[in-house]
């Protein structure tokens, strides 16, 4: 079976967190329909920082909706 790479990638000038976890919640991210709390749930984003981590769990728990997180 032959593996298509995925990447995404964000413009330069967009900001990254708000335009990141709008496509994780919506499935642009993954090519799929939106997450449901469960997938949200299960998921794992791995980041550089401690710093990095904050930001995202901040960005993320801002959204709309957003009751379950995911592992970070």
């Amino acid at each position: 079976m032959r593996r298509i790479p995925r990447v995404f990638t964000i413009p330069a000038g967009t900001p990254f967190l708000d335009t990141f976890t709008a496509a994780f919640f919506d499935g642009t991210l993954f090519d799929s329909a939106p997450l449901t709390p469960a997938q949200t749930a299960a998921a794992r984003i791995f980041v550089p920082t401690r710093r990095a981590a904050t930001a995202l769990t901040a960005a993320l728990a801002a959204r709309p909706g957003s009751m379950l997180l995911p592992g970070i």
